[in-house]
């Protein structure tokens, strides 16, 4: 049957498979999820500290530019948060994809501008992409 009486050829050892590198892009949602505490302490520079240093938080449908930058989104936020004292979010359904956070968040504490009256409940979506575990763009549905 082999053509030596040695028996079959010797093979080289097959080399183990090579190690996959480890992740070294951050995950998103521990940066949203900061956020979001943040915003539920009414904590603007923790809140802030989450975007990029040209970071952008705009309204979709519209394209209107809310704050840009981390000094402006801090003193937007600063101001939300005393006008509103008892503002918070709820995060109904999040889901993640890539470097993309979708939350469907629920908004309570909302005071009317005009009258001081506490606005009932709404409902928002917020579209994050992060970049250098940051979050570098914010688009707000209401």
């Amino acid at each position: 049957m082999w053509a030596s009486a040695e028996g079959p050829p010797k093979l080289p050892p097959v080399p183990a498979p090579a190690q996959a590198a480890p992740m070294t892009t951050p995950t998103p949602q521990p940066v949203i999820q900061a956020q979001l505490d943040a915003y539920n302490r009414h904590d603007a520079e923790a809140f802030a500290a989450t975007y990029g240093p040209e970071a952008e938080i705009l309204e979709l449908a519209t394209g209107t530019l809310i704050a840009k930058g981390t000094a402006a989104i801090r003193a937007f936020y600063a101001a939300r948060f005393q006008a509103n004292p008892k503002l918070h979010a709820e995060v109904l359904h999040r889901t993640l994809q890539g470097a993309f956070v979708v939350d469907q968040e629920r908004i309570t504490g909302v005071r009317n501008p005009v009258d001081g009256v506490e606005r009932p409940p709404l409902t928002a979506v917020v579209i994050y992409e992060l970049r250098e575990g940051r979050i570098a763009r914010a688009w707000m549905v209401r």
